[in-house]
C-alpha cells in the first residue's frame, strides 16, 4: 500500500499497525521522503534503525550519506518526552513522521488522567504542525483507549496488512 501520495501539508495521515506487525515496512516510505528533502521523525516506541533506512536509500541508488544528514531524529520514551519533542518541532514545510505514537502513553506509572492529557495536548500540537507540514503517525491498533481519538482526529487512515512472509520450498527431496 502506497502511502505517500496521501501525505500532503494540512492532513494528519495514520497508518494503523496490527499488534503482531513489526515496523520494518516503514523504511521504503522513509527513504523516498528522506531523498526529496529534510525529513523528520519522532520515534515513539523505539523502531528507528539508521541502519534498514541508509539500506533502503541505497536500494534507490542514491548513496545515503548526504541524505542521512537531512534526516533529524527524536526519540521518545515516556509521553512527557512526546509532549517535549513535539513542542519543540518548528514550523516547517517538510514531512514530519511520528512512529509509534501510542507506545509512550501506555506507561502506567503516569496517571490515565495525565496520559489522556498530554495526548489532547499532543493531538492539538500535532493539528497544528499539519497546517504547515505533511504527517504520517504509526500507532499499534492494540491501544485502544487512545486508538479510538486518534482514529477522529486522523483525515486519512491506511489499515497496515501483515504480508504473508514466503516459506522457501527445499531444492532437493531427501
Amino acid at each position: 500500500m502506497d502511502i505517500l501520495p496521501a501525505l500532503s501539508q494540512g492532513r494528519l495521515c495514520l497508518a494503523l499497525i496490527q499488534p503482531s506487525q513489526g515496523h520494518a515496512w516503514i523504511f521504503q516510505p522513509l527513504a523516498t521522503l528522506a531523498c526529496r528533502g529534510p525529513l523528520n521523525v519522532i520515534d515513539g516506541g523505539n523502531h528507528f534503525n539508521a541502519y534498514r533506512l541508509a539500506k533502503a536509500i541505497r536500494a534507490q541508488g542514491v548513496d545515503p550519506t548526504p541524505i542521512l544528514k537531512q534526516v533529524f531524529i527524536s526519540r521518545s520514551f515516556t509521553c512527557h518526552q512526546l509532549a517535549a519533542c513535539l513542542s519543540l518541532v518548528t514550523s516547517q514545510s517538510f514531512p514530519l513522521i511520528v512512529l509509534d505514537l501510542l507506545a509512550t502513553f501506555q506507561d502506567e506509572n503516569v496517571s490515565l488522567h495525565e496520559r489522556k492529557r498530554l495526548f489532547t495536548v499532543c493531538l492539538s500540537r500535532l493539528k497544528q504542525i499539519a497546517r504547515s507540514s505533511p504527517i504520517l503517525i504509526t500507532a499499534k491498533a492494540e491501544r485502544a483507549e487512545f486508538v479510538e481519538n486518534l482514529l477522529a482526529n486522523s483525515d486519512q487512515v491506511f489499515q497496515m496488512e501483515r504480508q504473508p512472509v514466503p516459506i522457501p520450498l527445499p531444492l532437493f527431496q531427501v
